[in-house]
């Protein structure tokens, strides 16, 4: 069959080869690019399904190419050297906006590349940690609910921060957010919800959002909540 197609994504360049390969997030974003968050390589990009096609043609079910494939100019990888938070990448989200946000073992990076922009523009990073008013660094998963608010799942809860709030502290001149958490005071079994693979959470057609934790599933009913 000719069903499915294994893409070797070891030949991502410029990642190292032990932390390349573990794919645990996969964005494919509105400009029809396809994106890879990793464990411990930062997030890849090539340019779109067709560029993976092209690049390995000749890929079986279960089997290795059986020749080198060519290099692409439109592939790119993203690390901590050019602003990410860390290179082990759980969740990628797109807003809107076309931003990119990107939850990551060691705190919330935002992209954005200007539409101004040559093809060949490097996007700009912006990270977010507890310093800049999170509630904790790590982050599992990223849902955005239907007031402009960005939920990102952790170990020590669900935090509630305004996309808003966000792009003001990275545009400026705000410094810090205000970010919301719930916990097991607020009714959930367990703080701590599951991540490191993406999706770890969903939102359904009526605004509901759904994260599993050690304990089970969370639903949370935005709609429900008055702060």
């Amino acid at each position: 069959t000719n069903a499915f197609t294994n893409i070797p994504v070891e030949r991502l360049q410029g990642m190292e080869p032990r932390t390349r390969t573990d794919v645990r997030a996969i964005l494919r974003r509105r400009d029809g690019t396809l994106w890879a968050g990793t464990y411990g390589g930062g997030i890849a990009q090539v340019g779109t399904q067709a560029g993976w096609q092209q690049l390995w043609p000749e890929i079986k079910v279960g089997q290795a190419p059986a020749k080198p494939a060519a290099e692409a100019s439109d592939l790119k990888v993203f690390s901590v050297s050019e602003g990410l938070a860390d290179g082990r990448a759980w969740a990628l989200y797109e807003d809107a906006d076309e931003a990119v946000w990107i939850g990551t073992e060691n705190g919330l990076t935002r992209m954005v590349t200007s539409k101004a922009s040559t093809p060949n523009a490097q996007p700009r990073f912006t990270t977010f940690r507890r310093e800049h008013g999170l509630f904790e660094n790590l982050v599992n998963q990223i849902l955005e609910d239907d007031y402009g608010n960005l939920w990102l799942s952790g170990l020590r809860g669900i935090h509630r921060v305004s996309r808003a709030d966000l792009n003001s502290v990275a545009d400026g001149p705000a410094k810090r957010v205000h970010c919301v958490t719930f916990g097991i005071s607020d009714g959930k079994v367990s703080a701590e919800t599951n991540g490191e693979n993406q999706p770890a959470g969903c939102k359904t057609d009526d605004g509901q959002l759904w994260f599993p934790t050690v304990r089970g599933v969370v639903m949370i009913d935005p709609r429900e909540l008055k702060l």
